[in-house]
């Protein structure tokens, strides 16, 4: 009986031992696949946002590094990256390739021609012709390249103090659309486009007009602007200035910009009051009041929205701030 104990005990022991050891093994082996595991996590994470870096951090548009350079008191704008810089992303969506197809394209560019012949036919004068010929390639040059169009506010005690600009990247093209442009003034009479001086830049603009216009180049910027005499829009396109980067566009996450728009309501409302104030007309103060408020838009503060191509899909991202109770309060407490 003690031998039959002795050798249960010692059956017993070793399944114990060999259990133990089972079970190191199994530890050893699940710490090392967690481990592994951790590993392979973080090595796919850094291969993603080395392959796919915007996945990670957005990257800055054509058209929102052009609207850094906007100047200050800026009441909104329209701004767009170019086709040289969508036409990559644009061909991946559905879109695109729908647009892209030979069938499609065959049948664009027959009603193209079409309408191009039926439009140089009712033009007698060859002259007229060439004119079309040169405004179309000239737009084309300028939608390629990233643009924005806007408007700001400036302190003026004799007319609007508002000024209208449009600047153009136009980058490593600036040669072949400097070329176009040439043309295009060439077809004026003439005497009828001057040179002005406008700060330190040399710029064109019409010999006679009830409003002050001029356009020209400031480094690789194309510059349209009316009713802005002091040169404000040129102000930070040389990066002699330095300020904090503009928040227009911040609230909403960009998706290469192939349209990005900015509205700040309550300062228009304020520049057209004040206008309104110049002529000295309260009959026509109420009445913009009246239809600002009808529109809805009395309560509205800023408007941000931008369009792009992520894949397959065109996206829009849009913010809209409203006043509180309080700013709306006081908005119409004002004397």
């Amino acid at each position: 009986m003690i031998l039959c104990n002795q050798k249960l005990k010692n059956v017993v022991y070793r399944y114990v031992r060999l259990n133990e050891q089972k079970l190191v093994n199994l530890k050893g082996t699940i710490m090392f696949s967690a481990k592994f595991s951790v590993f392979a996590i973080c090595v796919q994470v850094l291969l993603i946002s080395l392959i796919c870096p915007a996945m990670a951090e957005p990257a800055t548009s054509a058209a929102e590094k052009l609207v850094m350079r906007l100047p200050d008191d800026t009441l909104g704008f329209v701004a767009t990256s170019g086709a040289d810089d969508l036409n990559p992303a644009f061909e991946k969506t559905i879109l695109g390739r729908i647009w892209n197809d030979p069938g499609v394209q065959t049948f664009y560019q027959s009603i193209k021609k079409e309408l191009l012949g039926k439009l140089k036919q009712e033009m007698q004068d060859p002259n007229d012709a060439r004119v079309f010929e040169t405004v179309e390639n000239f737009v084309r040059q300028v939608l390629n390249r990233p643009i924005v169009i806007g408007a700001a506010q400036k302190n003026s005690e004799q007319g609007p103090p508002i000024y209208g600009f449009a600047i153009l990247d136009a980058g490593t093209h600036k040669a072949e659309i400097a070329s176009s442009l040439a043309k295009l003034e060439a077809l004026a009479d003439k005497g009828d486009i001057i040179e002005i001086k406008v700060g330190s830049y040399k710029m064109h603009g019409p010999k006679d007009g009830d409003i002050s216009a001029y356009w020209g180049w400031v480094g690789n910027y194309l510059v349209f602007a009316v009713n802005d005499g002091e040169g404000l829009v040129t102000t930070y396109l040389q990066g002699k200035y330095s300020r904090l980067a503009p928040t227009w566009l911040a609230k909403v996450t960009g998706t290469g910009d192939a349209l990005a728009v900015y509205i700040d309501f309550q300062k228009i409302a304020g520049v057209i009051n004040t206008v309104a104030a110049q002529e000295g007309d309260e009959a026509d103060i109420e009445l913009i009041a009246a239809v600002i408020k009808e529109l809805g838009l009395n309560n509205v503060k800023t408007v941000v929205a931008r369009a792009g191509f992520i894949g397959p899909d065109v996206v829009a991202n849009g913010f809209l701030e409203v006043l509180s109770r309080a700013q709306a309060y006081l908005q119409i407490s004002k004397p």
